[in-house]
């Protein structure tokens, strides 16, 4: 099996190259978290409980991102697998192939990104003392030893592999290589798959309607109870956004097409290849839109949540964002890294045939820059409807507060931030991998 694992991987590393974003983020990350538990453990209690959150955020924002990356792989290395599997391979073994060679990339990657995490701890350090107070975090010296290095390099490992045969097992399962197989389950996973949504939904809203409804807060356990409530909604939208998704971004990408606005080839062609590809359609805007939502609605409820004044409020929220948020935030932007650099492998055939079609570089380019535009105003679209609602409820519990909403910073910062990011993200993405393409060729 070890022997099959390694060629397998010899025979498909190009493929899990498109892994390294989403991996080296994590395990710079966990390297920092790693080695700052070392050099605070017994010295500054804060300081712990500060690189701890980098290790539990990371760890399970990883935990859900490789389910993206597996679909797309399981994908990618279909015929393969189909091959494996008529030749009598089980769903056990060929899920522990897969989580193998991605323990195996992840390990390699993990190296780096140690080597990184060892080198960023101390500023990181820094720069929190100079935001918090060295009252809460006193100075301490940045300790490496061997055991740090080794629980480093293999965290992400493990967590990576774990979650690869998990995910793996789970997709292979649900029938995706064989469609025979995917009839004789098509019926339990869609009972199953309809009761979940509209578990979900009715329970968003149920809370959507109790939280706009509500009339009596004035007390302060009504108080207390709609603020902590407001915080299970954000986390409700989150489930709700991965459940909607790809339907409500192919509904308003239809709903583009029909409007009569002028439409330009790069905008009609770039319109009809993010619907040609539904799972990079929902594996890019769902932790996109999820990370916006999250981040949105999150500086909404610190700043305005909150009986302190208006300095401690942001105070507070960009040493909570940067404690909290940072570490699934810079995942999922390393994830839309991964996520587009897979896909493009995908889309070289159809770049091909435009290319043959007479498509020149410079009109590839302003398709490219199309799907930026458009990928990123859908993760805005969908968002807005959420961070909206957030908006509506934390403005009435905090006129009972304050008197008034302090701050609408969090409706727009964060979507501005992310419409950059996203745009640039995805079309310097595919600007270089057409460019290794053409190299290859």
């Amino acid at each position: 099996m070890l022997r099959l694992i390694y060629y397998q991987f010899l025979y498909s590393k190009k493929q899990w190259l498109g892994t390294i974003p989403l991996l080296l983020v994590s395990s710079l990350l966990v390297g920092m978290s790693v080695i700052g538990i070392r050099s605070t453990l017994g010295v500054s209690y804060n300081g712990e409980m500060l690189f701890k959150m980098f290790i539990f955020f990371g760890g399970v924002t990883l935990f859900l991102l490789v389910s993206n990356l597996m679909t797309f792989l399981i994908e990618l290395f279909k015929k393969d697998y189909q091959l494996w599997s008529i030749l009598g391979a089980s769903d056990i073994q060929l899920s522990l192939l897969m989580g193998a060679q991605l323990f195996v990339i992840a390990f390699l990657v993990s190296v780096v990104g140690l080597g990184l995490g060892t080198v960023s701890v101390g500023p990181y350090y820094q720069l929190m003392q100079l935001l918090i107070g060295k009252e809460e975090l006193p100075d301490v010296a940045i300790v490496v030893n061997l055991l740090d290095l080794i629980v480093g390099s293999l965290l992400v490992p493990v967590i990576a592999g774990l979650a690869g045969c998990f995910y793996a097992y789970k997709v292979i399962k649900q029938g995706s290589l064989f469609t025979m197989k995917f009839v004789k389950t098509s019926r339990l996973s869609k009972v199953i798959s309809t009761v979940k949504i509209i578990s979900i939904l009715g329970t968003w809203l149920a809370l959507v309607y109790f939280l706009l409804a509500m009339n009596d807060i004035q007390s302060k356990d009504n108080l207390i109870r709609n603020s902590s409530m407001t915080l299970v909604l954000l986390l409700l939208n989150l489930l709700v956004i991965q459940v909607v998704t790809p339907r409500l971004q192919i509904f308003f990408i239809r709903l583009s097409q029909l409007l009569p606005y002028p439409k330009s080839f790069g905008d009609i062609i770039s319109g009809w290849q993010l619907l040609h590809y539904p799972l990079y359609l929902k594996t890019l805007q769902s932790s996109m839109a999820m990370g916006l939502t999250l981040v949105s609605g999150f500086i909404l409820i610190t700043q305005n949540l909150s009986a302190r004044n208006a300095s401690d409020s942001v105070r507070e929220s960009i040493v909570s964002f940067i404690a909290y948020l940072l570490t699934p935030i810079l995942l999922i932007l390393a994830n839309a890294i991964s996520i587009t650099i897979l896909s493009s492998s995908q889309e070289k055939r159809d770049i091909q045939q435009l290319q043959i079609l007479g498509v020149s570089k410079s009109q590839l380019l302003v398709i490219h820059v199309w799907e930026g535009i458009r990928q990123s105003m859908l993760v805005v679209l969908v968002s807005l409807l959420f961070n909206g609602l957030m908006f509506l409820i934390v403005e009435k519990i905090a006129e009972t507060i304050n008197g008034e909403i302090r701050s609408i910073v969090g409706m727009w910062l964060p979507t501005v931030i992310f419409i950059l990011l996203i745009f640039f993200v995805i079309l310097l993405t595919k600007m270089l991998s057409g460019r290794q393409s053409e190299e290859r060729t």
